[in-house]
Order: C-alpha cells, then sequence, then structure tokens
C-alpha cells in the first residue's frame, strides 16, 4: 500500500513573503526613514536645501509661526509610509493566522496608532506653546524661530586678561563686530547701546560685547580706552583671524580691510548687526543697524518676557 504523503511546497511558498510585498516594504520604510531625516535635520537647523524658501521650509516642516503651531508634514508622511507598510504586512498576516493570532496583531496595531496620535497631540501643543512665546515682532529686529547655540571662544579683553563667551552667561549679551578706527557705524551703534544699558537700568541683565576685526591695531589697552568712553561695563575683545574665522559659520561674519593710505591708516569693512545671545548662550536675535535704543529695549524685554 502506498501512502501519499501531503506536499508541504505549498505552505512554504505561502508563508513567505512575495517578491512585490518585500519591494514594497523597502520602499515604505526608507521613504518614511528619509523623511524623519528630513525633519531632524532642519529642526537641528541643518538647512539641506538652502536654496528652499523658508516659508516652503516652514509649511512643511511645521515650525511654529507667529500665530499658531503646524504640525510637521514630514513626521506624517513618514508615519503614513509605515502605516501602509504594517498594513501590507497585516493583510499579508492575516491570510495566514488563526483567529486569535489575527486578534492580537489588531490590537499591538491600534496600541501603535493611538500612541502615535498622542504624540502628534503632544507635538501640536508643544509647537502652539512656542508660538505663543514668539516675542512680538519689533522694527530692526529678527527673532530666531528656534534659538541656536554658538560655539564658545576667547580672546584677549579690555579687561586687561583672557576672557570666554561663556564668561558672560546668565545675562543676555549684546555682540557687536567692529574696530576703533571705524568712523561712523561703530561708534553709532556704541552709543545706542549705552542709551540702551541706561534705559533698561536693573529691569533686564545686560551684558555689551564689542568684538574687534582689526586686532592689530585694536590691542587690549586700546579697546580699554574706546570701550570706555561708552560704558565701563562694557568689553572689548581683540579678535585675531584664526578666531574669528572659527566665529564666522555662528555669525555669518564678514569683515575685509581696504588698502591702507599714505598714512598708514585704512578702514575695515564689517557686518553690521548686533547679535543677541541669551543667559544660556544661544543665539536669539539680530539687531540690524539704525535701530534704536528704544527699539533695542522693547525687543529684549519681549525676548525676556517669553523665555520666563
Amino acid at each position: 500500500m502506498t501512502t501519499t504523503l501531503p506536499s508541504q511546497g505549498h505552505n512554504v511558498q505561502g508563508s513567505s513573503a512575495s517578491l512585490p510585498l518585500v519591494l514594497a516594504t523597502a520602499l515604505l520604510v526608507s521613504f518614511g526613514g528619509a523623511m524623519l531625516l528630513i525633519s531632524a535635520a532642519y529642526l537641528q537647523d541643518l538647512r539641506l536645501l538652502s536654496d528652499v524658501p523658508e516659508m516652503v521650509w516652514a509649511f512643511v516642516c511645521g515650525v511654529p509661526g507667529a500665530e499658531a503651531g503646524l504640525l510637521p508634514l514630514f513626521v506624517l508622511m513618514a508615519i503614513a509610509a509605515f502605516l501602509v507598510t504594517g498594513l501590507l504586512w497585516m493583510t499579508h498576516y492575516i491570510r495566514r493566522r488563526s483567529r486569535a493570532q489575527v486578534a492580537y496583531a489588531t490590537a499591538g496595531l491600534v496600541v501603535v496608532l493611538l500612541a502615535g496620535g498622542v504624540l502628534l497631540a503632544r507635538s501640536a501643543t508643544n509647537a502652539t506653546a512656542l508660538a505663543v512665546a514668539t516675542p512680538v515682532p519689533v522694527p530692526g529686529i529678527t527673532y530666531l524661530q528656534t534659538p541656536r547655540a554658538v560655539q564658545n571662544f576667547s580672546l584677549p579683553a579690555s579687561t586687561g586678561r583672557t576672557m570666554r563667551l561663556s564668561d558672560f552667561a546668565g545675562k543676555y549679551t549684546l555682540l557687536f563686530f567692529g574696530y576703533t578706527h571705524c568712523p561712523d557705524i561703530c561708534p553709532m551703534t556704541m552709543f545706542e547701546m549705552r542709551r540702551l544699558a541706561q534705559m533698561l537700568g536693573g529691569e533686564l541683565a545686560l551684558n555689551v560685547l564689542f568684538v574687534s576685526v582689526d586686532g592689530v591695531r585694536d590691542t587690549p589697552e586700546a579697546l580699554a580706552a574706546y570701550v570706555g568712553r561708552f560704558s565701563p561695563s562694557f568689553v572689548g575683545m581683540s579678535g585675531d583671524p584664526l578666531t574669528l574665522g572659527q566665529m564666522t559659520p555662528d555669525y555669518a561674519l564678514s569683515y575685509r580691510a581696504d588698502a591702507p593710505d599714505a598714512d598708514g591708516n585704512y578702514a575695515v569693512e564689517h557686518s553690521t548687526p548686533v547679535y543677541v545671545i541669551d543667559p544660556q548662550g544661544r543665539l536669539t536675535a539680530l539687531i540690524g543697524f539704525g535701530t534704536t535704543a528704544e527699539q533695542m529695549a522693547q525687543g529684549l524685554l519681549a525676548l525676556g518676557e517669553a523665555g520666563d
């Protein structure tokens, strides 16, 4: 008597994932991962596509606006890709499993979706909170949507010793690049910052830091005499090309010395904004040249209130 054994080929083939399913999974997971990486890169202020307009980035990545928070659409697209992947595998799984196994798998998927919904809701709440904390716009002041950490640096200072940016932590610091022989922009800006310091008084703790881009002429002694004309509390630092070069990415710093005249005098073209660094050492705003002390005070007080 001949016994015919049941064929196992059909079951093995049926239980294994088909090539289209594997390819679809790979594509969807890769797409979802790419969306998450792009979102993370933007949140870290790494502009991978610097030519994309700021408004497009704000819409796609969900950066909080002035009035309301936005859900990060890249993250939503990633979740959608992972969800479709799960549904594809769920369909494949259901065809070959018992009702109890299908029920367990369905319950697991529901838990994952609920957890994702809770995380998205919290993300929306946090985004709205950030938007509410955005200071009221002030003419001449540009606020960064996300405060950006800047690297520490050390330079010879007007105090007679080498100082670091971290020495000014705990207060708002106004950092300005210039040089003592500047005929117009530097003294005008320093004058407004002197008025600002007098105006704020004890209302907001403030440092003023003048970093020279002309270290050859602006020695610590020369800087002490220069900043002392505006306020004894102001600090000057003598910059050197190496340190200034290291600072360039953080502040988009640019400067260039003109050719000396017959007497050896020369002018230096340089960046004109005042950079606002918060007590935690993060760049939070830029103050344009020509901004009055009254406008600076309004913007800094708004920053202080938003940070409370």
